[in-house]
C-alpha cells in the first residue's frame, strides 16, 4: 500500500479572527457516477448548514470511466493549531501497470460559500475526465515494470547502499518533512507492493499564506530500479523539477513557523 501520512507542527503568529459564517455543506453518502452521465447531487445525499469546512474524496477510474465521489457523514472543524484552513487539496495519479490501469486520485475541503466543494466538482471533474494519461503510461512503463512473471530484481537501493531484495520489489518515496520542509528521497526494498506509481500535488491555503508540494511514490519489479538515474528519468517524464518541489507563497503579512496537516488514507482504502 502507498505510504501517506498526517502529521503536524505547531504554529506561532498573529491573526486577526472573525466568527466563521455558516454554509451549506453535502453530508453521508457515496455513488458513482460513470462519464456519460450528468454530475447531479442524489437524493438520498444530506445537505447541512455548518461552519465546518465542506468535504468530499473522489476516485476518477479513467480506465473504467467511472467516477466516485465520498461525502463524509460529519467533518472536522476549519481550525488547525487554531489557523484557519480556507482549502485543503489533493490530486494523486495513480498507475497500476500489471492491472493497466490509470486511476485519479482527489481530496478537497473548502469553507468558502454553499456548496463549495460541489462547485469544485463541477469544474475540475470534466477537466480530468478528458485527460489522456496513456501516453506517459507508456513512457514509465519500461522505467517501472518488467512483464516477466518471474521479477529479475536482486538489489534495491537502500539509503546510500544496495540490499539483497531477492523475490521483491524496489520502492521510492518522495514526500515532506515536516521537520525541515524538505523532501528527502526514500528507497528501500519491499515484499508486498505491486509495480505502481502515484505522483501528484498536495495543496494547503490557511490565510495568509498558500502551500504545495509535489508527492512521488512507485515501486517497480526491474533490479536497482529506485537509483537516483531512474529517479531522475521518472520525474523528468512526470514534469517534476528536481530543483524545487515546494513552493510556499505569502497572501498577506504573517508571523510563520510552519503548520502542516494531510489525510488520504480513506481514498485508498477506495480504491
Amino acid at each position: 500500500m502507498i505510504p501517506f501520512s498526517q502529521s503536524n507542527k505547531n504554529i506561532s503568529f498573529k491573526q486577526n479572527y472573525h466568527r466563521l459564517q455558516e454554509h451549506l455543506c453535502i453530508f453521508d453518502c457515496t455513488f458513482t457516477i460513470p462519464f456519460n452521465e450528468s454530475l447531479v447531487i442524489p437524493s438520498n445525499c444530506q445537505q447541512a448548514l455548518t461552519t465546518n469546512p465542506c468535504e468530499v474524496d473522489i476516485i476518477v477510474e479513467l480506465t473504467m470511466k467511472r467516477t466516485t465521489f465520498a461525502f463524509l457523514n460529519k467533518t472536522n472543524d476549519s481550525l488547525i493549531n487554531g489557523l484557519e484552513t480556507n482549502t485543503f487539496s489533493v490530486e494523486l495519479v495513480n498507475f497500476e501497470f500489471e492491472k493497466n490501469l490509470i486511476t485519479d486520485i482527489l481530496a478537497y475541503k473548502c469553507s468558502h460559500g454553499d456548496k463549495c466543494e460541489w462547485n469544485y466538482i463541477q469544474k475540475k471533474i470534466p477537466k480530468v475526465i478528458s485527460m489522456n494519461y496513456q501516453p506517459l503510461f507508456d513512457s514509465l512503463s519500461p522505467l517501472i515494470y518488467d512483464k516477466n512473471l518471474v521479477s529479475n530484481v536482486s538489489h534495491c537501493h537502500s539509503w546510500n547502499e544496495l540490499v539483497n531484495c531477492q523475490s521483491g520489489v524496489c520502492e521510492y518515496m518522495q514526500t515532506l518533512d515536516h521537520s525541515s520542509l524538505t523532501l528527502p528521497s526514500i528507497r528501500q526494498c519491499s515484499i508486498s507492493d505491486r509495480p505502481s506509481i502515484y505522483f501528484g500535488q498536495y495543496q494547503y491555503i490557511p490565510d495568509p499564506m498558500k502551500y504545495t508540494f509535489d508527492y512521488l511514490y512507485f515501486t517497480c519489479n526491474k533490479n536497482q530500479c529506485n537509483s537516483p538515474s531512474n529517479e531522475r528519468a521518472i520525474k523528468y517524464l512526470i514534469g517534476y523539477s528536481t530543483h524545487k518541489n515546494i513552493s510556499v507563497m505569502k497572501k498577506g503579512h504573517f508571523y510563520l513557523v510552519f503548520s502542516f496537516y494531510l489525510i488520504i488514507v480513506v481514498l485508498i482504502k477506495m480504491i
